[in-house]
């Protein structure tokens, strides 16, 4: 009967752990929301770009408005930019170009804007409905030195 006991003792108690682990009260993992930060690659790319928005988890939706300004990241009167989804996969891609009015040649900030069509992936809730908004620096020496970015998380509606 003692053994008996005991066995049912145990079975309530992993029955029990089981529950609870389940509940999150024994080991709750830690969860943290995602960065909403805007991150830059390549040399004075924090000081070369200002994107007015989309700002850091703004909510987005085509066609989109991409707005800014930018010192030293035309060629040609152009830059790239793309989207790509949570898990890495391109959206969209486009060019944006200076507003009318300005030389994409002059010393200084150059205001620029960029419109982006594209359809919300299928997987979207499967990451949170964020993506990412990527703006390149357009570098047709190819020279890594010269290349530079900015990524801005952002969510699809």
């Amino acid at each position: 009967m003692n053994k008996r006991y005991i066995l049912i003792m145990v079975i309530v108690a992993a029955v029990l752990a089981v529950v609870l682990y389940r509940v999150k009260i024994i080991h709750a993992p830690v969860h943290v929301a995602p960065a909403r930060t805007v991150s830059y690659s390549g040399d004075n790319a924090s000081s070369s770009v200002i994107v007015e928005f989309p700002t850091a988890g703004s909510f987005i939706s085509s066609p989109q408005l991409i707005r800014g300004k930018v010192k030293g990241w035309f060629f040609e009167a152009s830059f790239p930019l793309i989207l790509i989804d949570g898990g890495g996969l391109l959206i969209a891609q486009g060019v944006a170009h200076p507003l009318s009015g300005y030389e994409w040649t002059s010393p200084g900030f150059i205001p620029f804007e960029a419109n982006l069509t594209f359809v919300t992936p299928l997987n979207a809730t499967a990451f949170g409905n964020r993506g990412f908004l990527i703006l390149k620096k357009d570098n047709p020496s190819g020279l890594p030195e010269h290349d530079a970015s900015i990524e801005i998380p952002v969510q699809f509606k």
